[in-house]
């Protein structure tokens, strides 16, 4: 059976929030991180004579890689530092389905002639047209930024009356996921605001265990340190994604699944330099990757019979790439036909790459 592709958040998200179970301590994040390995082969134009023209050929080692890193970076990452593409897992706040609001706030401030209305730090000044749509004079804030007219993020959460620089009336307002603050203007027969309405209302939410950054770093030293290279390093999807299902009854309540492989073509993008020497490289990968989406089931529940299934997506990928670059030169500011991280390279060789990229889970780093 074929089938698009899971979400490999939703994947790593299965296996954050099984390492946050299994541990009594509790953590507020966890680091979920999976070892990249690289096995290329560099091709170059070598040494020429009347009769042939030879090829430099070179091995390229994820090894080779943090020590290049390494050098344009001014860092010493010793013995055993490893390559990790690093995902952060956290809870996050969120709207459930269609927004039910209720109100929670709604309270009226008055604006004497010489008084403004200071929006989250923002002064409003006697009118409060919104050109930019049907609903005249009316500010919408949500999640500390105000939409309408005068649109931007706020400072505070506090809306105050000043008067003569004086604040004399004041309201505070919730600004978490969900919260919506409306805020109405009234005005006298001169156009003049008089006062405001201010109406607060909350959506439904719940906390979910949810991704919430990613990084490609190096691992090293006895304290797990992370250093960040993901300057120098990025990956891409080019194609679509699919998985492979096989098993009985799948597509059903009863499914049995045994086993998942995903099937897509991805890129790797490598660009580094150092600005004193020859360490220079710019190398564009494309691959045919093939994951192993690993199924888990957990134990079932004494007095049940029900068992916890769960889907671990990209637990291990095996890459066969092919690519082209330009390595070595000297960098420079100045525009040339080689550009690279920051700037270009001169006299730089160009290069064809094949080989692989093995990406595998590695560790959780509860933190």
């Amino acid at each position: 059976m074929i089938k698009p592709l899971i979400s490999a958040a939703l994947a790593l998200w299965a296996a954050a929030a099984t390492a946050t179970a299994a541990t009594a301590v509790t953590y507020t994040q966890t680091n979920v991180l999976q070892n990249i390995n690289l096995q290329l082969t560099i091709y170059q134009q070598g040494a020429t004579n009347a009769k042939k023209v030879a090829d430099q050929v070179i091995s390229y080692t994820t090894k080779s890689l943090i020590a290049a890193l390494g050098a344009a970076t001014g860092s010493n990452f010793g013995n055993g530092a490893k390559l990790v593409q690093s995902t952060v897992y956290a809870n996050a706040t969120i709207t459930t389905g269609s927004p039910n609001l209720s109100t929670v706030l709604s309270t009226n401030l008055a604006l004497a002639t010489n008084s403004f209305l200071s929006v989250g730090g923002i002064p409003y000044y006697g009118f409060f047209y919104d050109s930019d749509s049907n609903n005249a004079g009316i500010e919408t804030i949500s999640n500390n930024t105000i939409n309408g007219e005068f649109s931007g993020g706020i400072a505070t959460n506090v809306l105050s009356v000043v008067t003569g620089g004086t604040t004399n009336e004041s309201v505070t307002i919730n600004t978490n996921v969900g919260c919506f603050t409306t805020i109405t203007p009234s005005t006298n027969d001169s156009g003049i605001v008089t006062n405001v309405q201010i109406v607060t209302q909350e959506a439904p939410t719940e906390s979910v265990l949810t991704n919430v950054s990613s990084s490609i770093d190096i691992l090293y030293g006895t304290t797990n340190a992370l250093f960040p290279v993901t300057n120098y390093l990025s990956f891409s999807t080019n194609s679509a994604e699919i998985v492979v299902e096989t098993g009985s009854g799948l597509n059903t309540t009863n499914a049995n699944l045994a086993s998942q492989t995903g099937f897509s073509i991805q890129g790797l993008s490598i660009n580094y330099f150092a600005p004193t020497g020859s360490t220079n490289l710019t190398l564009s990968l494309q691959g045919f990757v093939k994951q192993a989406l690993k199924v888990d089931t957990l134990a079932a529940k004494k007095g049940t019979n029900a068992a916890v299934i769960e889907d671990i997506l990209g637990a291990s990928s095996t890459w066969n790439v092919i690519g082209s670059g330009f390595a070595g030169g000297t960098y420079t500011t100045n525009p040339t036909s080689v550009p690279i991280l920051g700037g270009f390279v001169t006299n730089a060789s160009p290069i064809v790459v094949e080989g692989t990229v093995n990406v595998s889970f590695l560790k959780n780093l509860p933190q």
